[in-house]
């Protein structure tokens, strides 16, 4: 009977990771082919998209159903960087001759740190997810 009441509670476990590596797929393939390049239509269609997916993950490891992401040294420095490159893009919109563009590029950092967060979150799904995730991308990207 244990055995029975141990695979049960691992099937909730198992579907949300499964849900959220797809929202993960589903983010990263937006932006892959609907990203507009070096346009800005898409941006707060993608981060909205991406905003949604990390406050349902957020849920999920709220209620137990995922692990909750760590970072170690390295992923604090790379969240710092990009932290500090989007903090200086939106300082600089403060005396930008160009402020439009100044907020497009702010708009489009925030949408770095929401999917730099997605990627975390993929990550803390474990080794082998992360990787068939990335075999993924690259394929989509080499097509």
């Amino acid at each position: 009977m244990d055995a029975a009441a141990n695979v049960a509670a691992r099937q909730p476990r198992a579907a949300a990771a499964g849900a959220l590596a797809a929202g993960v797929g589903g983010c990263v393939t937006a932006v892959t082919f609907f990203g507009g390049a070096s346009g800005d239509g898409s941006v707060a269609w993608l981060g909205l998209l991406g905003a949604v997916l990390l406050l349902g993950a957020a849920g999920l490891a709220a209620l137990g159903l995922i692990a909750v992401p760590r970072l170690d040294g390295v992923g604090w420095a790379a969240f710092a960087a990009l932290l500090c490159l989007v903090g200086w893009w939106g300082i600089g919109v403060i005396w930008s001759v160009a402020a439009d563009r100044s907020w497009s590029a702010l708009n489009k950092g925030l949408l770095y740190l929401v999917l730099f967060g997605a990627g975390v979150l993929l990550g803390a799904l474990g080794s082998r997810t992360a990787r068939v995730a990335a075999g993924l991308l690259g394929a989509a990207v080499g097509l």
